[in-house]
């Protein structure tokens, strides 16, 4: 079990807060601890990790609009109004903003989605070995 240690520094009127995590003595002998200090030490640590949350969030974005795109007039009619307007308009939102995934695969094409999935593999067996999955 981890906890979250809040840090406030003030300097004249302004107030800076950070949170970090703080694991218990417990968690650092078990399993979770163990997995997440190995794929930090063999895979990635946590910056990456969350640049490749983002590429993927971006990616399955893509993914979902280019979807909604060939639905038809009548499909997309099924859908509630509030709900389609919301879905049109994150679609129309981003297609008009880069993003690093856009970059990654402009770049890379299908090589970066296979870079993102083999450090995925290499996270499941992580995990399959340390919990005997």
């Amino acid at each position: 079990m981890s906890k979250i240690k809040e840090t406030i520094k003030t300097t004249g009127i302004r107030v800076q807060r950070a949170y970090t995590e703080v694991l218990d003595s417990e968690a650092k002998t078990g399993k979770k601890y163990e997995a997440r200090s190995k794929i930090e030490n063999e895979i990635f640590d946590f910056r990456d990790s969350i640049a490749d949350n983002s590429k993927f969030i971006s990616l399955i974005f893509a993914m979902g609009a280019e979807i909604y795109d060939v639905l038809t007039d009548s499909q997309k009619n099924n859908i509630p109004e509030a709900t389609r307007d919301v879905i049109e308009f994150a679609i129309k939102e981003y297609r008009a903003t880069e993003t690093w995934g856009d970059l990654q695969l402009k770049s890379e094409g299908t090589e970066a989605i296979k870079k993102l999935l083999g450090r995925q593999t290499k996270i499941a067996n992580v995990i399959k070995d340390i919990y005997k999955i």
